[in-house]
């Protein structure tokens, strides 16, 4: 993504039999292994990145987390984002949330803006893909 800049970013998943109440989405402040993570062994949460309300059934959350647009400059600090109940460490369970195994994958949607972007009229930039 060279000569452009980051504007926003989204994170979009599904939920499903939520618990209502809020939630805090909070970056993970440390490195982890996906097959061998547990309760015990969890980084850290770092600072909030965003919020939303569960309410009772099904739930689209559409969020905006673009305060992690600096992970596009550093990768290697992008260690993902961890949801809790109203910023509270231990078991809560609020709800089933789908992940990249199901049908209903989570997106992280990114708009960029730059001298490419600018230049070009909507029409071109359809055009080219």
């Amino acid at each position: 993504y060279d000569g452009t800049d980051l504007v926003e970013a989204q994170l979009v998943f599904n939920a499903i039999d939520p618990v209502e109440g809020a939630v805090l989405a909070g970056k993970v402040a440390g490195p982890w292994e996906e097959m061998t993570i547990t309760y015990r062994n969890r980084p850290p949460r770092g600072d909030s990145v965003a919020a939303f309300d569960m309410v009772e059934g099904y739930n689209y959350v559409d969020l905006n987390v673009s305060k992690i647009a600096p992970w596009v400059d550093t990768p290697d600090l992008a260690y993902g984002i961890q949801l809790s109940r109203d910023g509270r460490d231990g078991v809560d369970n609020f709800g089933v949330f789908y992940s990249r195994e199901t049908e209903h994958v989570p997106e992280l949607r990114l708009t960029f803006s730059g001298p490419a972007v600018e230049e070009a009229s909507w029409g071109e930039i359809k055009a080219a893909f």
